[in-house]
């Protein structure tokens, strides 16, 4: 999967959320979300560490380090319905909470 895609993900996880509630649509080639009044501004929360922990926040995300510099992100619908606690890992910690978040639809 694309950061596009995965940053695409996030975006419509966050609109779920209600996070976004006057969103008039995420535009992908951007990437922003543009909001009903047709303001808007930039989404990446590969790079926006505030993205990243809204993300977290809004989500229930738990994140953890197993070694120096490692960080791992999972949740717990993905443990019940995988099997499997952790999601991704890795030494981003804004990569690991954006692929947790895009793999939340598999």
């Amino acid at each position: 999967m694309t950061d596009l895609e995965m940053i695409k993900k996030c975006a419509e996880k966050m609109v779920e959320a209600h996070v976004y509630r006057d969103v008039g649509f995420y535009d992908p080639d951007t990437p922003s979300i543009v909001y009903s009044d047709g303001t808007g501004g930039d989404y990446d929360p590969l790079h926006d560490d505030a993205q990243a922990m809204a993300l977290v926040k809004k989500l229930r995300l738990s994140i953890d380090t197993y070694e120096v510099g490692q960080w791992r992100v999972y949740t717990e619908e993905l443990a019940t319905l995988h099997g499997t606690m952790f999601c991704a890992d890795g030494d981003d910690l804004n990569r690991a909470i954006v692929e947790c978040v895009a793999k939340l639809d598999n």
